[in-house]
């Protein structure tokens, strides 16, 4: 603080205490609101008391006096000269030009507390295992306080860019679709990415040549139109996915650096699972899969040491492979498929070896990869090479699930319960497979509640039809003995009919493709069959 003449207070002490109380850690001694905020930075420029500092009567009668020292000392030196008052207006106006002044560099002070929360050291830990809660309550700070500087900035167009760039991350921590580590909210994270897009439109529309803002505006589209995907809003998805692609496109005319163009590929990656939703051209998707691959590939082999190239490009290897069994489950093209999986293997486990396992969003890529495989060699036949992916994908799993804030880790490993009990069961192995399906069905009836999207619902089908699986096993293993056989089917018919609300929810929400309706057709076919063998003479037991 600067010190002045006897008596009077240093000049920062109110914006010290004005700041302090903006910062405090416990919300209930911060400020109320914004207006409350903003009247003492008022009351602090315009000489009166500050809230912050209280209301003893010294620091009242203090300001008092400092406010209308004019008056007072006009009463005890009348016989000042006019020069004399002249230079103490003089002085005072230079004092009031250092407190605004001041005041203006604690704005800035606030402002890049925040971005350093939100841009250094978010960044430096969003993608460590176990980050979720810590992420969260960081950049939950830092938007609070860019929200509240935003209502002092007026038109600032960089505070409305940062206040974006705050909204898509607490999205991308809330639920982002896909993300390697999530509080398991989709419908919070929607609203965070509609806020972000609504900052940024205003930019890119006024501004043209605003590539960051575009590039910004594009990456937000792309994750609400993933999120609506999840939320089985596919028209909409669709649109969204379909405006993120001309964005990226338009960004690419303009500003043709790799960072437009990974941008455009992560945009046609997108769009490759939507394009074939809402009765366009048939087969778009996987056009749209292959521009993102083409644009991958050149990037990577230019730059082999660019992990985030390497990453996108799994991510299009896997997604040509979904787009291609989504439409045609023919062996021909279940064996293109698997190749392209196998690709985004290698690129998985490259990524995962330079970053030695601490990246989770390398770690989870490499889960799904794996997992699909298991799944397209279980349709094979190859219930071996089924299972050996199956396992190698549940060794990823502890370190992704030991942040027990991560409820896209706990939803992976139900995922992973199908092909991997599907493939034991298939090698003889009833028991380990139940343990499997029940486990899984069990953790996803905890968080149904919490997280109720079809996703959730479609995977507790999947898994219930699986343990009525393996007691149609044992009592088909059973027939020897007719109490055993029967009271394996009751438990079958038992789990079937558990699976049927879950399925018929989800398919009164969404058309499912053929390879996703095989689980459903199963558990209908299993019901029908446990059903008929149950009211044979004998009650289940052999003819």
């Amino acid at each position: 603080p600067e010190s002045g003449a006897a008596g009077r207070e240093p000049l920062g002490r109110d914006l010290d205490a004005i700041l302090l109380q903006a910062l405090r850690k416990e919300p209930e001694r911060r400020y109320a609101s914004v207006d409350l905020f903003a009247e003492d930075i008022r009351r602090y420029l315009g000489g009166l008391p500050v809230t912050a500092r209280g209301d003893a009567l010294g620091y009242r009668a203090g300001k008092f006096v400092r406010r209308h020292r004019l008056e007072v000392a006009a009463a005890a030196l009348l016989a000042l000269t006019l020069v004399g008052a002249t230079a103490f207006s003089l002085r005072e106006a230079h004092i009031a030009e250092e407190q605004r002044a001041r005041a203006e560099r604690h704005f800035a002070d606030v402002r890049g507390l925040a971005n350093t929360l939100l841009f250094q050291v978010h960044d430096a830990i969003k993608d460590l295992p176990g980050a979720t809660k810590a992420r969260e309550q960081l950049v939950g700070t830092a938007l609070e306080y860019l929200g509240r500087l935003s209502a002092e900035a007026g038109d600032d167009r960089r505070l409305r860019e940062e206040l974006a760039a705050a909204y898509e991350k607490v999205g991308d921590i809330q639920g982002q679709a896909y993300g390697a580590a999530t509080a398991g909210e989709p419908k919070a994270a929607l609203e965070s990415y509609s806020r972000a897009i609504a900052l940024l439109e205003p930019i890119v529309a006024a501004e043209p040549a605003a590539h960051a803002a575009r590039g910004a505006l594009a990456r937000n589209l792309l994750r609400k139109s993933r999120l609506l995907l999840l939320l089985d809003e596919s028209a909409e998805a669709a649109s969204f996915s379909g405006r993120a692609v001309e964005t990226s496109e338009a960004l690419v005319r303009d500003a043709p650096d790799d960072a437009a163009r990974k941008m455009l590929a992560d945009a046609y990656t997108a769009h490759a699972y939507t394009a074939d939703l809402t009765g366009g051209q048939d087969g778009a998707g996987v056009a749209f899969a292959r521009k993102s691959i083409a644009i991958l590939e050149d990037l990577e082999s230019r730059n082999p040491d660019d992990l985030d190239a390497a990453y996108r490009l799994a991510t299009a290897y896997s997604s040509l492979a979904i787009t291609l069994v989504g439409k045609d489950a023919r062996p021909e093209v279940l064996e293109e498929s698997l190749g392209y999986y196998r690709k985004a293997v290698v690129l998985d486990e490259r990524l995962v070896a330079a970053t030695a396992g601490k990246n989770a969003k390398y770690s989870r890529g490499l889960l799904l990869d794996r997992f699909n495989m298991a799944f397209i060699l279980n349709e094979q036949g190859d219930y071996r090479g089924a299972l050996q992916n199956a396992r190698k994908a549940q060794a990823l799993l502890p370190d992704l699930r030991a942040d027990a804030e991560n409820k896209q880790a706990r939803i992976d490993s139900a995922n992973l319960a199908w092909p991997l009990g599907r493939a034991l069961l298939a090698l003889g192995l009833a028991d380990e497979a139940e343990d499997v399906f029940r486990q899984a069905y069990e953790e996803l009836e905890s968080m149904v509640n919490e997280t109720d999207t079809l996703k959730v619902h479609y995977l507790l089908g999947m898994n219930a039809f699986g343990l009525g699986e393996v007691h149609v096993h044992r009592a088909d293993a059973a027939r020897a003995s007719p109490g055993t056989r029967r009271a394996e089917l009751l438990a079958a018919k038992r789990w079937y009919g558990v699976a049927t609300p879950h399925f018929q929810r989800v398919t009164a929400g969404v058309t499912l493709d053929s390879m996703d309706m095989k689980p459903v057709d199963g558990a209908a076919a299993g019901l029908a069959r446990v059903e008929a063998e149950l009211a044979k003479p004998g009650g289940g037991g052999p003819g």
